[in-house]
């Protein structure tokens, strides 16, 4: 669906929202795929990573992870309201 989509979109010309629509797409991932087709070509509408481009850091510190995954061994059906009573508790 993708290369019909960007051999209509070159042809025509057309903006990204006329043929989003008969492709059952939004009009975001419609102009997504019109920025991809014209920076990258027929390449560009290829799926790409999925991979975030900044992944989370943990905001834990190793201790405090050791003390959570003990706390939830010895209660492991507390939640995490009963447990933060606990950790605190602690110190």
């Amino acid at each position: 669906m993708g290369l019909r989509l960007a051999a209509r979109l070159r042809r025509d010309g057309a903006r990204a929202e006329q043929y989003a629509g008969s492709a059952d797409l939004g009009h975001s991932q419609g102009h997504a795929w019109r920025r991809r087709l014209l920076q990258r070509g027929p390449l560009g509408l290829e799926d790409g990573s999925h991979r975030p481009k900044r992944p989370r850091r943990p905001r834990w510190t190793p201790e405090l992870a050791q003390a959570i995954l003990a706390l939830r061994q010895e209660y492991p059906h507390w939640g995490k309201e009963k447990l933060v009573v606990l950790l605190r508790r602690q110190g």
